[in-house]
């Protein structure tokens, strides 16, 4: 029926304010999580975008040898 006031014990804390600190912590975790979550994304994107660019140099570095084969064999042909 009524349930008596029982003071915490030394060290003890309230119960109402165990689970609001318990809560805090919770959502203090939650926002950690989801901050590395968005930092390990974002190095992720960064990486992928480094990588597109690599292979678009290497696309660009076989176009012009490809090119310059071109040329010399025309200048082969030609002398």
């Amino acid at each position: 029926m009524f349930r008596l006031y029982k003071p915490p014990l030394l060290g003890e804390e309230h119960d109402g304010e165990k689970k609001e600190k318990e809560t805090e912590e919770k959502e203090r975790r939650e926002t950690r999580e989801r901050q590395a979550t968005l930092g390990r994304e974002r190095e992720a994107k960064k990486k992928n975008i480094e990588a597109e660019e690599r292979i678009e140099e290497r696309k660009e570095r076989e176009i012009r040898k490809e090119q310059h084969k071109r040329l010399r064999f025309l200048k082969i042909i030609k002398s």
